[in-house]
């Protein structure tokens, strides 16, 4: 019995010796399997690396862990920090989650680092704006996708999160971090961007910029070339570094290079005018167009006898320029090929003649020759202290409305159906009690009035109210002239006459609206 007791004390002794062991290794397992961090060095995206076919290469780094300690602070908001992961089954807006149902996944979720991570340099373009950009793995909204639309970013680092879903880490064009974002969002592009068609005609505006093969830094030539040339943009790019670059053609679908858009102004396919102001002479019978859509105006032959003025001209992306023309009277003719002409010698300039007659508002009065007449009498220094309404008192009044013996019908406002005015005779009568030397012109040519006025002395001559078209109506007296108006010529020049308008004022009129004006009747006073 004793021989019994002993051999039981031995084997309770043996079994306890055996636990002992088998406890401490059941401790260790468990602090490992409980660990659930890992660890990266302090500088952002430093030595990731991780296997993935979605940057298209391999790597054995071994697998980077980040610290429990590694935390965003507040001098480090402008660089990528990456929190702890932690354990979660939490599905995150926009970011797929993989949760395993079975041990086997779980216990190599626990064995392995939650994010693989690899090196990278390629450029991406966000194409969709319901996205979150993250500013860790701990799911901290940094920014919305939809901020950054269509924009051009550099990434640095490729993420292979535990959920499935691929993270860029991304980098606008000054360096600066922006965030994490799913790649499903984006699309990627080469440095300068994706292309965009369009058509649009440019001048050079930069001469001394460069015009590039390539977007590998090969310059082409410099911009100077295509100084003053219209060229056409078939397309541009909006390249990460923040610039715009357009496509350029010539007028043969030539294509030209890269240039930046800063370096250009849109034009009109005709290109911008220039000054010239150059005469030239018709040598072709090409046609002369009414605009740049090419809508015929008329033949170069029909205006080749004239004295043509190019006063500007236009560089047309077509290769030819084209000179905007103007006649002698400063009429404009259209636009033509100067192909079609030479400049020639400028014609000699014309005579001007203009005396310089003061202006008298004859206001609502019917006073027209009578301010005609004091305007005159002004510039010769005569009857300079009276004023229209003083002179007024002066004036012959017709005393049966004939206007061949004085005014005729109310001077002090307009009266329908009364003949309003005078003739040049009671006019000379009316000049000459007030120290003028007037004498009466009627029946004279043009020439005759502009040797008047080329001796200084202004001329008052019967015309048409606003040179219209003469209204005429019979009267017991003669012909009446019911839109009859009174004007001083004090000058003129080719293919134009000088008047003072007691209504309207100084002005230069065509020749061809004075003469029709002044022909109805011929009739005029000179003041000498």
């Amino acid at each position: 019995m004793k021989n019994k007791k002993m051999f039981l004390s031995g084997l309770l002794l043996l079994i306890a010796l055996s636990l002992v062991p088998m406890s401490t290794q059941a401790k260790t397992i468990e602090s490992t399997s409980s660990t659930d961090s890992f660890t990266q060095s302090s500088s952002p995206d430093s030595n990731s690396s991780f296997e993935s076919s979605s940057v298209g290469s391999s790597s054995s780094t071994p697998l980077a862990t980040i610290s429990t300690a590694e935390q965003i602070t507040a001098n480090s908001t402008g660089k990528e920090k990456v929190s702890p992961l932690i354990k979660t089954t939490t599905v995150v807006k926009n970011e797929p989650q993989k949760n395993s149902t079975t041990k086997s996944v779980v216990k190599k979720i626990v064995a392995s680092s939650p994010v693989k991570a690899k090196g990278a340099n390629f450029y991406i373009q966000i194409t969709n704006k319901n996205y979150t950009i993250w500013s860790n793995f701990s799911w901290h909204k940094r920014a919305v996708s939809a901020s950054y639309i269509n924009t051009l970013l550099h990434v640095k680092v490729v993420y292979l999160h535990q959920n499935g879903a691929t993270y860029y880490s991304l980098y606008n064009n000054q360096d600066k971090w922006v965030g994490y974002l799913n790649a499903d969002a984006t699309k990627k592009v080469p440095i300068q961007g994706l292309w965009h068609a369009t058509t649009k005609y440019v001048t050079v505006t930069k001469p001394t910029w460069t015009i590039w093969n390539n977007f590998n830094g090969q310059s082409k030539y410099k911009a100077a070339t295509l100084n003053n040339r219209v060229v056409k943009v078939s397309g541009y790019y909006k390249h990460f570094n923040g610039a715009t670059y357009y496509s350029l053609y010539d007028n043969n679908n030539k294509w030209l290079g890269y240039f930046n858009s800063s370096g250009v102004k849109e034009v009109a396919p005709q290109g911008y005018y220039h000054s010239l102001n150059k005469y030239v002479k018709i040598t072709k019978n090409w046609t002369v167009w009414r605009n740049f859509s090419w809508q015929f105006k008329s033949s170069a032959n029909s205006i080749a006898k004239q004295t043509i003025l190019a006063k500007g001209y236009y560089h047309h992306f077509n290769g030819a320029t084209y000179y905007s023309l103007y006649n002698s009277k400063g009429m404009w003719l259209g636009y033509i090929n100067s192909s079609a002409t030479v400049i020639t010698v400028a014609p000699k300039p014309d005579k001007v003649v203009l005396l310089g007659v003061p202006f008298i508002n004859q206001g609502n009065t019917m006073l027209c020759e009578g301010a005609s007449l004091l305007e005159a009498l002004h510039y010769k220094g005569i009857a300079t202290k009276q004023n229209l309404m003083t002179f007024v008192k002066s004036m012959p009044v017709s005393p049966n409305n004939n206007p061949n013996n004085g005014f005729s019908g109310e001077w002090r406002h307009n009266v329908n159906g009364t003949y309003q005015g005078m003739n040049p005779a009671p006019v000379v009568k009316w000049g000459n009690k007030n120290g003028g030397k007037l004498v009466n012109l009627t029946g004279a040519t043009v020439q005759t009035l502009k040797n008047e006025v080329a001796n200084q002395n202004p001329v008052i001559v019967w015309v048409t109210y606003a040179f219209e078209p003469a209204e005429h109506k019979h009267l017991f007296w003669g012909d009446a002239i019911w839109n009859r108006h009174v004007v001083t010529m004090d000058g003129y020049k080719n293919g134009f006459y000088h008047v003072v308008d007691p209504v309207f004022g100084p002005s230069w009129i065509t020749a061809k609206n004075f003469e029709t004006a002044y022909n109805v009747s011929h009739f005029a006073v000179s003041v000498r």
